[in-house]
């Protein structure tokens, strides 16, 4: 359930956001209306975020935003969000980057094996490139992906030190 804060117009329409999710505004010719807009911008701004390998946001307290000054003469609602299918997309996109890191942390193994510095330099690059072009160290709030990294290379007894380049 996410926290909503609604503002009731002179002219019936209402207007609102989502404390705690930047960026996320809705409206509708009445409150009801306003409030099924909230539905659809959660879903729409959602799967934007996840798009850009953004995180998705916990749903807010309310008590953190009682004081705001955004948040006076209108009305708290909640809104039910399955957040369940984007953790699941998370999961899948994890998995994925995972067998990726695999693939380059072998290159990088190879590399080494070869004892030639601009393969092992574009094995690393290989590995960097598992990094950045993945959000999997965003959305994923307790795992770092350079620590994904570090375990593979660990797991497969690859040491790689700048001397070794």
């Amino acid at each position: 359930m996410y926290p909503i804060y609604v503002h009731k117009d002179k002219d019936g329409s209402a207007s609102g956001f989502a404390p705690g999710v930047t960026g996320l505004f809705f409206a509708g010719e009445t409150i009801k209306k306003c409030i099924e807009d909230a539905k659809s911008a959660f879903a729409t701004h959602f799967n934007c975020l996840f798009e850009e390998g953004r995180l998705i946001p916990k749903a807010a307290e309310v008590e953190e935003y009682l004081d705001d000054e955004n948040c006076q003469n209108g009305l708290w609602c909640l809104v039910e969000i399955d957040t369940l299918k984007y953790e699941s997309k998370i999961r899948k996109t994890h998995n994925q980057q995972l067998q990726y890191i695999d693939v380059a942390v072998e290159y990088l193994r190879e590399a080494l094996d070869s004892g030639d510095p601009r393969v092992i330099l574009m094995a690393l690059e290989n590995i960097a490139k598992a990094h950045s072009s993945s959000a999997v160290a965003e959305m994923l709030e307790d795992i770092e992906l350079a620590e994904i990294v570090k375990a593979r290379i660990h797991q497969n007894e690859i040491e790689v030190s700048l001397e070794n380049l």
